[in-house]
């Protein structure tokens, strides 16, 4: 019996290995493309999307599509990395923001704000439409600390100024995202 666990366990190992290792990463696929220093924002597409209705009023989806333009064109001026230049290459981006509250997934709901899920997708094109670059982050949740998970815990998240941290490092991970791009 022993034989026969330890031969299941050393199969599931090895079958493991293999998955992992035969994996790709979609960053091994992109070609290197040269792109302009500068690129030209051509169209940002915001999707807000919620388990439950909230009895408590946080920012509405056009609120939080502000909150997240403004910060992103504010910081990407900041590094000089948009230009308003026709002839530069254009970035599409698509951002699906999953507000989450406590227990959201469960039985027992609460208004309480929870960290959030984000998808990205950046899509660079020439200035005559052509895609030469796609990246997308999917998956990703906001990560805020010792002092803020204890918060979400504690249930304790109950007002829409919170969203605005929230938002503020997913426009951080699309400007690194943007920078890292002729790297």
């Amino acid at each position: 019996m022993r034989k026969k666990v330890l031969s299941y366990l050393f199969v599931a190992i090895l079958a493991t290995l293999f998955i992992g290792c035969s994996s790709k990463s979609t960053e091994l696929d992109n070609p290197k493309v040269n792109l302009s220093k500068q690129l030209k924002i051509d169209n940002i597409e915001f999707y807000l999307m919620e388990y439950h209705k909230p009895k408590i009023v946080y920012h509405t989806k056009n609120e939080l599509e502000t909150l997240f333009k403004d910060g992103l064109y504010k910081k990407l001026k900041e590094k000089n990395l948009i230009t308003e230049d026709p002839n530069a290459d254009l970035v599409d981006i698509t951002i699906n923001y999953t507000r989450r509250y406590v227990g959201d997934e469960t039985p027992l709901k609460s208004d309480s704000l929870a960290s959030p899920n984000y998808d990205y997708s950046l899509i660079v094109k020439n200035n005559s439409g052509k895609e030469l670059l796609r990246k997308d982050r999917k998956n990703l949740m906001f990560k805020g600390g010792f002092a803020m998970n204890m918060q979400v815990i504690a249930a304790t998240l109950r007002d829409k100024q919170y969203e605005i941290q929230f938002i503020e490092a997913l426009s951080n991970s699309i400007v690194n995202e943007i920078e890292n791009l002729n790297k």
